[in-house]
């Protein structure tokens, strides 16, 4: 049985065979691969971009959301305690 490869050079291993492809390319490939690359990094970003909107989006609607009710809460509130007060009144 083969003994089990060291997993140390991992990392070169892989970058060393990027390195071979990339040598083996031609001049039109390398301009198309680097082409490609751009522009799935674009969409990338764009798409990064669009999900960090939705949340801050999702995020100032649920802090208007809270500020609403908190709102509503202290009119409520101080609604009842003129209502307790009227009541007070009425009771001397």
């Amino acid at each position: 049985m083969p003994r089990r490869r060291s997993n140390l050079g991992r990392r070169t291993r892989g970058a060393e065979a990027v390195r071979r492809v990339i040598a083996n390319q031609t001049e039109e490939e390398r301009a198309s691969a680097n082409e490609r690359n751009r522009q799935r990094m674009a969409q990338k970003r764009a798409e990064e971009a669009a999900e960090r909107r939705a949340a801050r989006l999702e995020d100032a609607r649920w802090r208007a959301r809270r500020s609403r009710s908190a709102a509503s809460d202290l009119l409520r509130s101080q609604q009842n305690e003129r209502d307790r007060l009227r009541v007070a009144e009425r009771r001397q």
